[in-house]
């Protein structure tokens, strides 16, 4: 029923106006600079790009992917059946080489999305790849807990995951 629409938009507009518009539009830059860091990492050896190479183009609420056919839509079933956590398909991606869009999926980090809620996606994706590709790499929890981290909460906790993040590298 529409009345239930109403009130949803009201709850909505609650939130918007006790957070404020501008802490919004931070926190959606933080969080979509983590998802590219992530996605960036797990990119350097392999197949994996993100669609649009300009961080400033960039949408702060959907990153698109390509990791080539079949991969995307393996990444999409592994992630739904094993983790729960649904990606997105390939919208208007669709090439001569791959009709389908089985090569890409998108993450969606809009609307009331928060740090724990984007962690979560990305170890599940990060468990994904791994289940089909030998050169994952990995420790881009580092990476994105100092993404998010930073510039929200407690500075001494990132000087810890920077260190943590540099001796796991230095051990390598």
């Amino acid at each position: 029923a529409p009345t239930h629409h109403l009130y949803g938009l009201r709850t909505a507009l609650d939130m918007i106006h006790e957070e404020g518009l501008e802490a919004i539009w931070q926190r959606h830059e933080i969080l979509a600079s983590a998802v590219w860091a992530a996605c960036e990492h797990w990119g350097q050896d392999g197949p994996l790009t993100l669609n649009i190479q300009n961080p400033e183009l960039r949408s702060r609420a959907v990153t698109a992917l390509a990791i080539g056919k079949p991969h995307g839509a393996a990444l999409r079933e592994w992630c739904a059946s094993q983790a729960g956590v649904t990606l997105g398909i390939g919208l208007g991606m669709a090439t001569e080489d791959d009709p389908t869009s089985e090569g890409f999926f998108r993450f969606g980090h809009m609307g009331h999305v928060n740090a724990h809620m984007l962690l979560g996606l990305l170890g599940s994706v990060e468990a994904g790849l791994a289940e089909f590709r030998q050169n994952v790499h990995k420790y881009e929890y580092e990476v994105c807990c100092c993404v998010i981290l930073i510039p929200l909460w407690m500075p001494m906790l990132h000087l810890c995951l920077l260190a943590q993040l540099v001796s796991l590298h230095a051990t390598e």
